[in-house]
């Protein structure tokens, strides 16, 4: 068998060396700067895409021709409607809850609310209100009216009543004697939602 060995020069040696430097420092080129460099333009890049998603969508919602001023006026207009919601006193719901009853002649014969809950699990600093609790309070409500107007009630508590309240149940009995426009006892069960202070 033959050894064949390799003799460089001194020239060659350098230039190996050279050769070998340069593809050393373009490794660390390749790892050290450009793939972290590439991640943090494709990220930012990301970040660019989920903040102009999130613009055009506060414009969809506020509407395309509005100013940012418009839309800032109109968003936090909208956050305080929200958070007018959750009143911080009982009595605010039922009043407004009578003053319904009585704008449609319904007579309202008795409302009851029971003692209120704490609701757990939802957060009160999402409605910018720190330091306070989500409670749930039950009311039941007797009347007498006619199906119609019960209706209508029902209605107006949905579409425009200002406070956030569920429907739990409603019980209605026909009024022996009442053909034309029959009168119906009523029992409404309902829960109304309040912000007080923890």
């Amino acid at each position: 068998m033959t050894n064949i060995t390799l003799k460089m020069t001194g020239s060659q040696k350098k230039a190996a060396v050279s050769i070998l430097a340069m593809v050393l420092v373009f490794i660390v080129f390749i790892v050290f700067i450009y793939i972290p460099m590439h991640r943090e333009l494709d990220k930012t890049i990301a970040e660019y895409g989920s903040v102009e998603k999130e613009i055009s969508d506060i414009k969809n919602a506020a509407g395309k021709d509005k100013s940012l001023d418009e839309i800032i006026a109109a968003l936090k207009k909208r956050l305080t409607e929200l958070e007018n919601k959750f009143p911080a006193k009982e009595e605010q719901i039922l009043s407004d809850l009578s003053d319904r009853a009585k704008d449609l002649k319904i007579d309202l014969i008795n409302m009851t609310p029971d003692k209120k809950r704490l609701v757990t699990g939802i957060d009160c600093a999402a409605l910018n209100k720190k330091g306070c609790v989500l409670q749930e309070m039950a009311i039941t409500m007797n009347m007498r009216t006619d199906f119609r107007t019960f209706a209508g009630f029902m209605k107006s508590l949905k579409e425009n009543f200002p406070f956030y309240i569920k429907l739990d149940s409603a019980h209605l009995v026909r009024l022996a004697g009442s053909d034309r426009h029959p009168m119906l006892d009523i029992e409404v069960k309902l829960h109304a939602y309040l912000i007080s202070q923890n």
